[in-house]
């Protein structure tokens, strides 16, 4: 069968599966399967088997592995649902970042637009048919390139790891794969907290018999740590055919905690994702370290090279504590393995032979005292580096120039400090939205005629895009309730789309889904002892003309709304007076839960979105009574600036951090 054959047999049963009209991602993994190992016949590599996982969390592995099916692993493919077009962002998404740093061969695919990823650099991409033929016109799309296709798929399944490995390449491997072993460690037990496992059973062990104060996270690390520990020292005793099923014959006896923990890596059946893992660290061990027994010459440089290896692997991973006991365990086994080798050579055993081991035992010492200078050294740089950035942050800070920073590097609002520290959350900078972003995705869109060169317009096209990310951050998040901030005042041109486009979410999923909030102002001008529902009425109409009628009103107020003022704007705005809610100006912003909470907020949002979730604010109580009648030694924090005598419109959020951290216990 002919490549394009193959391709076009692939791309008609895409199709078939669009056509079905509640696919899933996972509906179009049997077709992209049976291409690869179609391509892989073509190509003669018959023995090319291609393994499906689908992931049950964005942690897991990609999507398809491609081995031998012994011992060797190929490639792994990352696939999306062909209705995804914006390949560029998952490219730089935390997920496909952490993928493209720990696999050498990897593709990143929407079944449509193929590319191939090198050490983590790009370097091809085949587009293989249109998405907007498959997705907007509902018609199979022809295929385009099928000879380019072809060839990046031969180029990534001719994909093997080096044999050859230098001390550093070796590290460097070896870290990025004990890296992604520990977060896939950690999503296991996190995984087996209601269904406990084996992998349960030994943090438990662990924790209650030797190290009381171990945290999953740590435990996920030392496990990554110790497992990677333990293929390297069988290797080194294992002959041809090393994986991680034989892995445990080769175990030291002597080591009994290590082979207890190897007979649930190599003799149990792993989960499925910690499996791949081990898997692909045993390869590089395997191909990394040639354990071959042959004459003195090739043992010594073999022997060597291994452990230098091993312990700069272990200075790159920074595991300070045992990396003493380790060089000492790698020096005994040193000498060991060479006096076999020495024993197994084709040489004469000479005397001047018999000290060899004693010398490469001196100049191991010597190299080891040597490592250790250079891990001061490293410390100092560290160091050095952690003041530069302390520096840079104090002009940032004298300058008046810093502003929220996410812990992904994205520069936001203020706002996004405080849900942290409202919900305890980490924010990431794709959940700020903007119209940048969103002109940005139109013109790449525009170029590639995502549109049928139609006019684009305001609406729906602008207005599409914003609705997408309303969907994709909470469908990303598996989240029950979104939270939609749109700022500004309504009138704003700045805000103007976004409001349609909540409009258009409410037409969309309807109205027992979507609850409006409004914050507007209620003013009590000076010397008039009343409170003004203007302002809120001229809103609130605006916001009508705008085809929203808010569900619930906060009215910011200096002192709680009273009845008849409730009553007034329950009137004029069209709305139940009990969802007209005080927002008044309390001592710390902490309180307003509190306040909300008082005045049947919490009963609305039941109500209205028919769920049932009583908070219990106890705790939250005692953090604001700390923050307003706070206990302990006073703590005086100096803080820089040019030209002002308050900061709170400068450092806003590093006050605000400094006031919430001191209430921590």
């Amino acid at each position: 069968m002919s490549d394009k054959a193959v391709f076009t047999r692939y791309l008609k049963e895409l199709f078939a599966v669009a056509l079905q009209g509640d696919a899933r991602e996972e509906s179009f993994y049997p077709t992209l399967a049976e291409m690869l190992a179609d391509i892989a016949k073509a190509t003669g590599r018959a023995h090319v088997r291609v393994t499906t996982l689908p992931k049950p969390t964005d942690a897991g592995n990609p999507d398809f592995r491609l081995w031998n099916g012994t011992d060797r692993i190929i490639g792994y493919v990352e696939a999306k649902k062909p209705t995804e077009d914006r390949l560029d962002v998952i490219e730089e998404s935390e997920q496909l970042t952490r993928y493209r740093s720990t696999f050498p061969n990897l593709i990143l695919t929407n079944f449509l637009e193929f590319r191939l990823y090198r050490n983590g650099e790009r370097v091809e991409t085949v587009l293989a048919a249109r998405p907007m033929v498959l997705n907007r016109l509902r018609t199979m799309p022809p295929v385009e390139k099928p000879e380019e296709l072809h060839a990046l798929l031969d180029r990534f399944l001719g994909f093997s790891l080096p044999k050859a490995f230098t001390a550093e390449s070796l590290a460097v491997e070896l870290a990025k794969r004990t890296r992604f072993l520990r977060d896939v460690v950690a999503q296991q037990l996190e995984q087996e907290k209601d269904a406990p496992g084996m992998l349960a059973g030994f943090f438990e062990a662990f924790h209650t018999y030797l190290i009381g104060t171990l945290t999953p996270e740590d435990f996920a690390d030392l496990f990554a740590q110790t497992i990677t520990y333990g293929l390297f020292a069988a290797r080194t005793r294992a002959g041809d055919g090393f994986s991680r099923r034989t892995a445990y014959d080769n175990i030291p006896h002597t080591i009994g905690v290590l082979r207890h923990l190897f007979r649930f890596i190599s003799l149990d059946d792993l989960p499925e994702q910690l499996a791949w893992c081990v898997d692909d660290i045993a390869e590089v061990v395997k191909d990394g370290l040639d354990a071959r027994q042959g004459a003195v010459k090739e043992a010594e440089v073999i022997i060597d090279s291994s452990v230098s290896d091993f312990l700069h692997w272990m200075e790159s991973r920074e595991a300070v504590p045992t990396i003493r006991a380790l060089r000492d365990h790698a020096e005994r086994n040193r000498r060991h393995e060479l006096e076999k080798a020495l024993k197994k050579g084709r040489k004469p055993v000479t005397e001047s032979v018999r000290k060899r081991p004693f010398s490469l035992y001196r100049r191991s010492v010597q190299s080891v005292k040597s490592g250790i200078e250079e891990q001061v050294d490293a410390f100092k740089k560290s160091d050095l580096e952690a003041l530069l950035t302390d520096l840079r942050e104090l002009v940032a800070l004298v300058e008046g120039r810093l502003p929220e920073a996410l812990d992904d590097g994205g520069e936001v609002d203020m706002d996004f400090g405080h849900y942290e520290r409202f919900l305890g959350v980490t924010c990431k900078f794709e959940w700020n939205l903007t119209m940048g972003k969103v002109y940005k995705t139109i013109l790449e869109r525009e170029r590639e005629g995502y549109y049928l060169g139609h006019t684009v317009q305001l609406i729906p096209h602008v207005t599409d895009v914003i609705k997408e990310w309303f969907y994709e951050i909470p469908g990303q998040l598996q989240a029950d309730i979104a939270l939609i901030e749109i700022g500004g005042t309504v009138g704003d041109m700045e805000n103007e789309l976004y409001i349609e486009a909540v409009r258009q979410l409410r037409h969309e999923v309807g109205d027992e889904n979507v609850i409006f909030v409004h914050l507007t102002y209620v003013p009590m001008p000076t010397g008039v002892d009343e409170q003004k529902s203007k302002p809120t009425q001229q809103s609130v109409k605006l916001l009508n003309e705008r085809g929203i009628r808010p569900d619930v009103i906060i009215g910011r107020c200096q002192e709680r709304l009273t009845e008849k003022i409730k009553k007034k704007v329950g009137l004029f705005c069209n709305i139940d007076p009990k969802a007209v809610i005080s927002g008044v100006d309390v001592e710390s912003v902490y309180q307003i839960p509190l306040v909300f909470e008082e005045e049947g907020l919490t009963e609305i949002l039941h109500k209205r979105l028919s769920i049932y979730s009583p908070p219990n604010l106890d705790q939250w109580r005692s953090l604001v009574s700390r923050l307003l009648a706070p206990t302990g030694p006073e703590i005086r924090v100096a803080i820089c600036g040019v030209c002002h005598t308050e900061l709170d419109e400068i450092e806003g959020s590093s006050l605000e951090a400094a006031s919430s951290s001191s209430t921590a216990r």
